[in-house]
């Protein structure tokens, strides 16, 4: 019964440190829900971008494939 007991106490310990550290914070979930939606649809944002320019570099390299090749060597060396 002992044991019991402790284990209770610990664990309403433990419980209340995390409550309060928390609310410390002072970071509401719909704050940080708000946050997430935004970093997403930024994200999104640009990799509508991204997939935008690539597929113009796409169209206007059509003839020559090379013209892919130094793009890319262009943009990532």
């Amino acid at each position: 019964m002992k044991k019991l007991l402790t284990l209770l106490s610990t664990l309403l310990i433990i419980g209340a440190a995390n409550a309060s550290v928390s609310s410390g914070l002072g970071l509401d979930s719909d704050v940080l829900d708000d946050l997430q939606k935004q970093t997403i649809v930024v994200k999104a944002e640009e990799q509508k971008n991204k997939r935008a320019s690539w597929n113009n570099v796409r169209n206007g390299c059509s003839d020559d494939p090379s013209c892919i090749y130094r793009e890319l060597k262009q943009r990532y060396h």
